[in-house]
């Protein structure tokens, strides 16, 4: 009869306790969530954060693992609420947006030492950034921009410094980086037995190498080799030189084109456009300006036949009809323009400018920030411009059209920036999916 007794008041108690539930004062037994320490500032003294609905006011504050709201408002800024996960300890630098911006400033990312290039894998997962201070390339998670790991060749003859540029193959394998010290190219798989790490190492056949672009079908790359003044062209995946094309000049940005047949070149040397007949391996054409020029950054409208390249001697965007064969327009824009890239649908350009270079050497910070800026390429006028960091090198937009990410090479961080107009186009789509 007593085991009965004690039995009964046994159930009793448990029903109870699930009656009173979590809010009846009765603690039941709970896993602690982890809490992290993030450090949030911003570039306006006007600008008021929020973070979770609470305003801001320590720059350093403990959150849980989860996804949490950053709210900034303020006069003459415009409102933006940004959603980020915490499951780290964390630093945010958000700029406040001028009101009639067409780009909304997501965060300020510490990346290393002088980013050089940078690239957004094809499905849009990953960013790749190429350190030239370093003997190494950061690997970046696009879902909430922040760093992943920091890939270094685990060979000893490529331990210097002098990572260049990002090169990402359209089969979606893996992506290629130079490294101009050592006239090197390697290869990261992005899957197989050894992802996200250099497996395979290969001389350029050139000299001091920078940019690496492939052709359209991924079977074929190109590298550019700064100081023996010409280009190789390699078989991908196999990664085996097949051409070396000398070129007039010191050989910079590269693309593709007509079928894969044509390869135009930039001569930084004088601001010439060349374009190379890779069947006979040699220049057939080039397509030069009146004053001497810098021509650096190559990017091709296939569509339109059209060509976009950065001039940093001109300070200017030189726009060629590819079918003419002529220059058609020079669009003015800051000091020293590097990286151009094209949104997804080509509605736009957007252009780092690096900004005036110091007195006694260009090796110096800039004596000013930089500027990134936008252009409509159907009216080819400027439609937005931001204010950068020191020498804004890098550029790379995010396949969706959402995301442009600019790299600050003397600040050793890069800015990334919603680009309004896809940010609700792609806002739009998720919302018609059931």
């Amino acid at each position: 009869m007593k085991r009965f007794v004690v039995l009964f008041a046994i159930l009793l108690l448990t029903a109870a306790l699930i009656t009173l539930g979590p809010h009846s004062g009765v603690q039941a037994n709970t896993i602690p969530s982890k809490v992290y320490q993030v450090k949030i500032t911003t570039d306006s003294k006007k600008a008021q954060l929020l973070v979770d609905g609470k305003f801001l006011e320590k720059s350093i504050i403990s959150l849980s693992e989860g996804l949490h709201k950053l709210e900034v408002r303020g006069e003459e800024i415009k409102d933006k609420s940004l959603d980020f996960m915490v499951n780290r300890d964390l630093e945010m630098h958000v700029k406040a947006d001028p009101p009639s911006s067409r780009l909304t400033h997501q965060n300020t990312l510490a990346v290393g030492s002088l980013p050089k290039g940078m690239e957004f894998t094809n499905d849009g997962n990953y960013l790749f950034i190429a350190l030239l201070g370093e003997s190494a390339v950061v690997m970046i998670d696009s879902t909430d921009m922040q760093i992943i790991k920091k890939i270094e060749p685990k060979d000893k003859r490529y331990e210097k410094a002098g990572f260049v540029e990002i090169g990402v193959s359209p089969l979606g394998d893996g992506v290629l980086v130079s490294q101009m010290t050592t006239a090197s190219v390697h290869k990261i798989p992005l899957s197989g037995d050894n992802p996200f790490e250099i497996t395979e190492s290969i001389s350029t056949g050139g000299t001091w190498s920078k940019v690496v672009t492939f052709n359209s079908d991924g079977s074929k790359f190109a590298v550019s080799n700064w100081t023996s003044y010409d280009v190789t062209i390699f078989q991908y995946p196999e990664m085996k030189l097949l051409q070396k094309i000398k070129i007039p000049g010191i050989p910079r940005g590269m693309v593709f084109a007509d079928n894969d047949q044509t390869l135009y070149v930039s001569n930084y040397s004088n601001g010439a456009l060349h374009k190379v007949d890779l069947q006979a391996g040699k220049v057939i054409k080039s397509i030069p300006v009146k004053r001497l020029g810098a021509l650096r950054h190559l990017v091709l409208d296939d569509e339109k036949n059209i060509l976009y390249a950065s001039d940093m001697q001109m300070e200017c965007i030189n726009i060629y009809d590819l079918t003419t064969a002529k220059l058609i327009k020079q669009i003015k824009v800051d000091y020293n323009p590097n990286t151009i890239a094209l949104s997804p649908d080509k509605r736009y350009l957007f252009v780092a400018c690096r900004g005036p270079n110091a007195k006694s050497t260009y090796l110096e910070r800039s004596p000013r920030d930089g500027h990134l800026y936008m252009i409509d390429t159907g009216t080819l006028e400027v439609v937005d411009i931001r204010k950068l960091g020191n020498q804004p090198t890098a550029l790379a937009v995010h396949p969706s059209g959402k995301y442009v990410a600019v790299s600050n090479f003397r600040d050793k961080n890069i800015e990334i920036f919603q680009v309004d107009e896809y940010a609700n186009n792609v806002e739009k789509e998720e919302q018609k999916i059931p």
